[in-house]
């Protein structure tokens, strides 16, 4: 149900959507440059290159880290089931990178439930060096696995200097409109938010200007493209799981949600998976249902945010590789699966990021490329960023540029991971096993989710 506030911006965008003609009519969903017929984007939550390969045999990652004052902090094993969450957010970011130094994660506290840790280092400071924290092995062993086995990514950087919200956008759209941060509804982020709700936006100097309502009206996103030359594409997405973890999460992972182009059209009810969308990923893979392009969003218990108490984030993404690997449907031999994570979440790297704009670049961020044509145990150097992978299906299938950072020169296209020459093609892949007994595709199909629509009521939540 849409808000009354969105009638003045709903004539802008019709008219904009007049414009929406394909100008090549030789673009299809089966003519493409390479063997790719089909690219998947799993967007995982919050989390740094170091806090995930802090360890991994021969990449950039680092053992130690500088507080504010200089210091060295060694950097700590942190599990997914911690109680805290850094402060990831545009502010937090300012103070982290400090000018480059990447000298202050010490001065932004995270939030945390339960009982508070206790800082090893500095017993009476219990939560400045929290964010110096890195994954233990055991915990992202299928990440590692997946990496050695494929393409991994150590120069890939957030597009974005905030949190999750813009990450989501730029991944779909190249651009967040400027807007930063997170709604101030902790519910529902997008055109449909309640009346009053909010979401700072950043001026030409990347600091924070003033607030306005969380909704693009005008921009154009890839799903907006893929529609003009009617190449088929799905978000599928996953509504409050809290089920399992006892807390009640946000909506945040619904980024078509914030642009109107689709919110406000039939995209929203043809594209958009809203809820349940882990038993759609599985079916349709299984099933051969896969549009050619499509954004899969894990259920919350298996997204790696921190606060989220469960390390199931590997294991659906192993699940995701291995069904692709043994898809009935042929999938392996023309998919591109990009696994990446939609912010930093807050917590220490060590690469200050290089500045391309008032957005960022933001800090490092895990890439993982899986195919049948990735390069196998491949580390790439190439600077990436989230728009990298919208440009890489653009160059894939002829399409035009948004015009937003995929329009940049000094945004690439993956290309650098990939192998066309049939080398890579003819190494069988290799399942991967994850570190739940028992996290198998059966147990991702039978996750009870919340089923409320994404557009319910403040008064339905209750």
């Amino acid at each position: 149900m849409f808000r009354q506030h969105l009638l003045a911006g709903a004539a802008l965008a019709v008219a904009a959507l007049a414009i929406a003609s394909p100008a090549n009519a030789t673009i299809s969903a089966t003519t493409t440059r390479t063997p790719i017929k089909h690219v998947i984007v799993i967007v995982m939550e919050n989390r740094s290159f170091d806090n995930v390969y802090h360890g991994y045999p021969g990449v950039d990652a680092a053992n130690f880290g500088r507080d504010h004052e200089g210091a060295l902090v060694q950097l700590q094993p942190t599990p997914f089931e911690g109680t805290c969450d850094p402060d990831h957010s545009h502010e937090a970011w300012v103070k982290d990178y400090d000018g480059g130094r990447m000298d202050g994660f010490d001065t932004a506290p995270p939030s945390c439930i339960g009982s508070l840790p206790i800082d090893p280092l500095s017993p009476t400071d219990t939560l400045a060096t929290y964010p110096y924290g890195y994954l233990p092995y055991a915990e992202v062993k299928p990440y590692w696995d997946l990496s050695k086995q494929f393409a991994m990514a150590q120069r890939m950087f957030a597009s974005q200097s905030g949190p999750s919200y813009p990450g989501h956008m730029f991944i779909i759209a190249g651009t967040s409109g400027n807007q930063t941060d997170d709604p101030s509804d902790e519910l529902v982020w997008g055109c449909d938010a309640p009346v009053g709700t909010t979401v700072p936006y950043l001026n030409s100097q990347g600091n924070i200007a003033g607030t306005e309502f969380p909704c693009l009206y005008k921009q154009p996103t890839m799903g907006n493209v893929l529609d003009w030359y009617h190449i088929p594409w799905a978000y599928y997405s996953n509504n409050l799981s809290y089920v399992l973890t006892g807390q009640e999460y946000d909506i945040s992972t619904q980024p078509y949600d914030a642009f109107y182009r689709v919110r406000g059209t039939a995209d929203w009810q043809n594209d958009v998976v809203p809820y349940e969308g882990v038993a759609r990923e599985f079916n349709d893979i299984l099933t051969g249902h896969l549009p050619t392009v499509s954004w899969f969003n894990p259920p919350v218990i298996a997204s790696d945010h921190a606060q989220a108490t469960t390390s199931y984030g590997p294991d659906y993404v192993a699940q995701i590789a291995d069904a692709l690997m043994a898809s009935p449907a042929g999938y392996w031999k023309d998919t591109a699966l990009f696994v990446t994570w939609d912010d930093p979440g807050g917590w220490y790297d060590h690469v200050a990021p290089p500045h391309v704009d008032n957005n960022g670049l933001g800090f490092r961020v895990p890439l993982i490329v899986i195919s049948k044509y990735a390069k196998r145990g491949y580390v790439s150097n190439v600077r990436h960023e989230y728009a990298s992978i919208l440009k890489f299906i653009e160059w894939n299938w002829g399409l035009p540029s948004l015009g937003t950072r995929d329009a940049l020169k000094v945004t690439d296209n993956l290309t650098d991971m990939f192998d066309f020459t049939g080398k890579s093609a003819s190494i069988p892949p290799k399942p991967v096993v994850g570190i739940h007994a028992g996290a198998n595709v059966s147990f991702f199909l039978s996750l009870p989710l919340d089923t409320k629509p994404l557009d319910y009521t403040p008064e339905e939540r209750d």
